[in-house]
């Protein structure tokens, strides 16, 4: 029996699929910017995941790993497609293992860009129609439009998460989560403004998610029923005639129907974050909620309507408003992404602190520059992991030669 007095981000949660999440808190995806050129688990990202392991996290969400490796997120994203060689599954079962090492459940987020990808020589990016994605338009670093997705394409990117699901479950992940907002591919296909096709894919809000729930169908189908399945929604895209809250509501309804295990929910896409970072609905939730999240008054409506758990990710900065979230049901589990970034060991501080302890930013990506402060601070997390270990095991190797010689 759980005392009184123990905080509700220490109690355990049960997923559908039977994963029991050791406590609430969730290290969330952040982009690690760590893997190699050609795609490969990097020995930073794993001290980088060493460090993590011991943070007092429950569950840690990897940074998003593409499921193409022609379309990168960012130059050093890990990527898992079908030319994934014997070595980097090797790597990727390495880095499984180190995330787990104190008892944290593991889940790898896969991700496509889409028309946000960066490509190389003549390629050019892809997206459900040819024109650019609002950021692209706004960015400071102007690209290419993107080409419009053939359907066999679309096709063949639903095969392409299926296989990165398969191999993240042979290798020791407890689970993946489908990203489905921030502006990347699938979240594409579900805007309005940037999907404009009029085809199955296109058009109504059903067609618009087929993407989404045909690689849910066929994730679930793939792997086995104990394996845990989440997806990631941004619940508005904060634009006139874009996708909204009404919408995500939908989407959730269809999703119900499916297999997850939990849906997570950001506050906003990549338009939101990187060039209306004022929004009305952000800045009231700020202030209302007092650090208890971004998008509070929203994963209220989700919870009512979500038959899976509900994972609230953003703004998340004093421990009152957290525990909050839990106690009226508004949440059941909660993401951190920059707090963990700048505080590694912050679960634990959170599980042993009073109530009124709040924590901060913080690290801030500039505009249009899409978090190269913090892929530089999680740079220089894992470069000093690595010195440590490497003090560490000079200091066993001394103190062992010298029993020897005693």
């Amino acid at each position: 029996m759980i005392s009184k007095l123990t905080t509700p981000l220490a109690h355990s949660l049960e997923l559908p699929c039977g994963l029991v999440l050791p406590n609430r808190l969730v290290k969330a995806s952040v982009s690690e910017g760590l893997g190699t050129t050609e795609g490969g688990v990097s020995d930073r990202l794993l001290t980088l995941y060493d460090w993590w392991a011991e943070s007092g996290a429950g569950t840690l969400i990897t940074g998003n790993v593409m499921v193409d490796g022609r379309y990168r997120e960012h130059r050093q994203n890990v990527i898992v497609d079908a030319a994934i060689s014997r070595e980097q599954r090797k790597q990727l079962g390495d880095w499984a293992s180190h995330a787990k090492v104190s008892g944290a459940r593991v889940i790898l987020q896969l991700s496509h860009p889409g028309a946000l990808g960066r490509v190389e020589g003549a390629r050019r990016a892809v997206a459900p129609s040819a024109m650019q994605h609002a950021a692209r338009r706004l960015s400071v670093f102007p690209r290419t439009s993107p080409r419009a997705l053939t359907e066999d394409e679309i096709k063949s990117i639903i095969s392409a998460f299926v296989r990165a699901a398969e191999v993240a479950e042979g290798v020791g992940f407890d689970g993946v989560e489908i990203q489905g907002g921030q502006g990347f591919l699938i979240s594409q296909f579900l805007s309005p403004l940037n999907n404009r096709r009029t085809d199955q894919w296109g058009g109504s809000l059903e067609n618009r998610c087929r993407l989404l729930i045909e690689i849910v169908q066929n994730i679930r189908k793939t792997v086995s029923p104990t394996f845990a399945l989440g997806v990631a929604l941004s619940v508005s895209e904060f634009e006139p005639g874009g996708f909204c809250f009404e919408d995500c509501l939908e989407v959730v309804d269809w999703l119900n129907q499916e297999k997850v295990d939990f849906l997570e929910f950001n506050g906003s896409d990549h338009i939101e974050r990187t060039h209306r970072p004022d929004s009305e609905h952000i800045a009231a939730n700020r202030l209302n909620f007092e650090g208890g999240g971004y998008v509070i008054e929203y994963a209220r409506a989700v919870k009512d309507r979500a038959l899976m758990p509900i994972m609230l990710t953003g703004g998340l900065r004093h421990k009152a408003g957290m525990e909050t979230a839990l106690d009226h049901q508004r949440a059941d589990l909660l993401g951190l992404g920059r707090p963990f970034c700048e505080q590694p060991h912050l679960g634990h501080q959170l599980l042993r602190a009073r109530p009124d302890f709040s924590f901060g930013p913080d690290i801030q990506a500039p505009r249009g520059v899409s978090n190269t402060g913090l892929m530089r601070t999680l740079q220089r997390h894992a470069d000093h992991k690595a010195v440590h270990k490497r003090l560490e095991a000079l200091t066993e190797t001394k103190y062992r030669v010298s029993d020897y010689s005693r």
